[in-house]
């Protein structure tokens, strides 16, 4: 059992000793007093353990090894009194359990020993006293001493501080560096709190958590009606949120654009009713197009609840090296993993799949019966990892030149890794290219070469084929049959 002891700070203490347990989000109190150590430590004997440091001296993680491992026993470096501008002072640390019981505290009744004090620099730090270095500071505690000293004090201190700071640093920095997954994967070594739940906003638990300067044993839980995704606060902190509303999978971002090529085959306004479907989708979105479809994805979008999960970029084909105006619509195709790279860069929702999904999809036969539209639709996509996800016409995929076509490139799902690796050589291909050909074309070129660049699902355009590409069961589409959307 482990415990978060009192701390007072007795005397002069030395001002980098404040902040490394502010650092640490430790709760002390400052106590000037003058008399020999024996009697205030007689007098401050209460029903709670407590640490008593005094003078310029820190304790050391031995102390606090044997405060979270051996909670019951009194520990103390020696005490060296002496006189100072003609008052007694005193230099060390003192560890008390928990007692009912007011008793006199001498050196041959506790273990005393001088590991338990220390002056060293190690345990001061030039970073400010509250800087964007704090969770820097902290990680290199944990991983310093978790297997040196006491994982019980890097489990119970140092891991919540750390991911407090950091949490911290992603709410006052929009989360444009926040590691979420890490700090997900380091949870499992960090203690748990209990929870008191309210009924809140977002906004409510944000100003609560950037409220808290120590961390105590128990935290908050508020239940909100907001979607969140991948927000700090949703992971178990010390302030922690819960939303009641559809959540959307952050795991998988959508890249889609569009641009008005006039071409009298593909009339925009079939694009347009197609858009404001796909803007259901229940994943984050990406989208680059001209000013006005930049403007209607953000409003369907907003209409949902969804502009926090959405990334609109207005943009012309004159943007984009890539485009010839002689192959207008060749042009437009190829940028999609020019597209997909520039969402993985800017990771704007700290996704770990990225998909391309035709904004104009929902045009087709296999889309018309409302059963692909809106949900998580892209969430039980089978992905490979080091690998782009996406449909073959052909178990075998063979091409000797760029005018065969055995893939389909409408929905195109993969990792980070994997579409690094892919857009290496398709950005090689495009840039090489004498004539421009579809995406298509060109990725089953490509796929004939690095064939360990892709996972192929067997499937075309029937409706069959997109239920086996988005691993929705027989049961789950004739479930949701009808109802217009697939959660």
């Amino acid at each position: 059992m482990s415990v978060v002891p009192a701390i007072y700070l007795v005397g002069d203490v030395h001002p980098d000793i404040e902040r490394v347990l502010r650092l640490w989000r430790l709760k002390y109190t400052r106590i000037a007093i003058s008399n020999p150590i024996f009697v205030y430590i007689n007098a401050f004997a209460t029903d709670v353990s407590s640490l008593y440091i005094l003078g310029n001296v820190m304790p050391s993680m031995e102390m606090f090894k044997s405060i979270f491992e051996r909670p019951q026993q009194a520990v103390m470096s020696p005490v060296i009194t002496t006189i100072r501008d003609g008052k007694w002072a005193e230099e060390g640390c003192v560890y008390l359990p928990k007692t009912t019981q007011s008793v006199t505290v001498l050196p041959d009744e506790v273990e005393c020993h001088s590991k338990y004090a220390t002056k060293e620099s190690r345990l001061t730090f030039n970073s400010p006293e509250t800087g964007e270095n704090d969770e820097h500071e902290l990680w290199s505690m944990v991983v310093k001493y978790w297997g040196q000293l006491s994982s019980t004090f890097t489990k119970n201190v140092l891991i919540p501080a750390w991911m407090h700071a950091t949490q911290r640093r992603a709410l006052l920095n929009e989360f444009s560096t926040f590691a979420y997954h890490h700090i997900a994967s380091q949870l499992i070594f960090c203690r748990t709190y209990e929870y008191e739940e309210r009924f809140g906003t977002l906004k409510d638990a944000e100003q609560h958590f950037l409220s808290i300067t120590t961390l105590g044993t128990k935290g908050v839980k508020y239940v909100v009606q907001e979607r969140l995704g991948k927000h700090p606060l949703t992971l178990p902190g010390i302030v922690m949120v819960y939303s009641e509303a559809p959540e959307v999978d952050c795991d998988v971002t959508v890249v889609g654009h569009f641009f008005d090529l006039h071409l009298p085959n593909k009339p925009k306004d079939m694009y347009i009713k197609s858009l404001e479907k796909w803007c259901e989708l229940l994943h984050p979105i990406v989208f680059y197009g001209d000013a006005e479809m930049c403007e209607r994805v953000m409003k369907h979008r907003s209409d949902l609840k969804l502009a926090h999960f959405t990334r609109v970029f207005p943009k012309t084909t004159d943007d984009y090296p890539q485009f010839r105006e002689e192959q207008p619509y060749e042009s437009i195709t190829l940028l999609k993993p020019y597209l997909i790279q520039d969402a993985i860069n800017r990771n704007e929702f700290l996704s770990e799949k990225y998909a391309y999904m035709d904004p104009g999809i929902y045009k087709h036969d296999a889309f018309q019966s409302g059963e692909f539209v809106g949900g998580r639709l892209l969430e039980n996509i089978e992905v490979v990892p080091g690998k782009v996800t996406m449909k073959s016409m052909s178990g075998l995929v063979e091409s000797d030149s760029m005018q065969e076509e055995y893939l389909l490139a409408e929905i195109m799902i993969g990792g980070i890794t994997g579409w690094n690796g892919l857009f290496s050589k398709f950005k090689q291909v495009v840039e090489t290219a004498e004539k421009y050909t579809a995406e298509q074309k060109v990725m089953t070129r490509i796929a004939t070469l690095y064939p360990d660049l892709f996972h192929f699902i067997l499937g075309g355009f029937h409706i069959h084929h997109y239920r086996k590409f988005f691993g929705v069961s027989e049961c789950q589409y004739r479930h949701h049959e009808g109802c217009g959307h697939f959660y």
